[in-house]
């Protein structure tokens, strides 16, 4: 699957999506434009603070990960890429993007942590 690529206003409503962006969250582009990221999209709204602060610091974030909910509820975790558009001032007016589907590989991850933790157990 290609990348999600995105951009958001500095309050995170949605700008653009791509299509990739859009089958990943199982909706339309059209239907993403205008939803809030973190109020509609996020699992966690704490996500979005957290990445959102970052990049006001930093300017841009690297594989930062979030968990996105599909359109049927389902969560998708992502690992976010983007950068800081500043104005005049440096606030940030706006955040450019991709996101990769990392859902997979955190069920691995998990799925490895669970089997730690029983051998440890189990000695």
């Amino acid at each position: 699957m290609t990348d999600g690529a995105f951009r958001c206003d500095g309050d995170g409503r949605v700008l653009y999506a791509n299509p990739a962006a859009a089958e990943m969250l199982g909706r339309s582009r059209e239907e993403l434009v205008g939803k809030s990221m973190p109020a509609d999209l996020l699992v966690r709204d704490l996500d979005w603070e957290g990445c959102r602060a970052l990049l006001a610091s930093q300017k841009r974030v690297v594989d930062y990960e979030m968990r996105l909910k599909r359109a049927d509820g389902t969560p998708l975790n992502v690992a976010v890429s983007a950068r800081a558009v500043l104005g005049p001032d440096e606030s940030v007016l706006a955040i450019e993007g991709t996101m990769r589907d990392i859902t997979i590989r955190k069920g691995l991850e998990q799925e490895a942590e669970e089997r730690a933790d029983l051998m440890a157990v189990l000695g």
